[in-house]
């Protein structure tokens, strides 16, 4: 998958257009085929470093979207959802 995706902090100069392996749901997590993703000025502060961020990271701390898969099997794949205080 592509998307936006911050190596190291700094500037806008550090935001990257790269292609980066779909994510692996853990149990307590559930994909998500992201719809809108909220970038939000927080966002600016992980990117510049003011507030820390394990890199690489994928900006974005909201959003909406629809469920791809549940490992749980709780929430029914197609459903939607949204988020906060969780990156790409």
């Amino acid at each position: 998958m592509h998307a936006i995706q911050i190596t190291e902090t700094g500037g806008p100069e550090v935001l990257r257009y790269a292609e980066v392996p779909a994510p692996t749901p853990t149990e307590d997590e559930v994909l998500v085929d992201v719809t809108v993703a909220g970038v939000n000025y927080i966002d600016t502060y992980y990117r510049e470093g003011i507030y820390n961020a394990q890199t690489p990271f994928i900006p974005g701390f909201e959003g909406t979207g629809r469920v791809v898969h549940d490992p749980k099997g709780e929430i029914a794949e197609g459903s939607l959802v949204a988020w906060h205080h969780a990156f790409g």
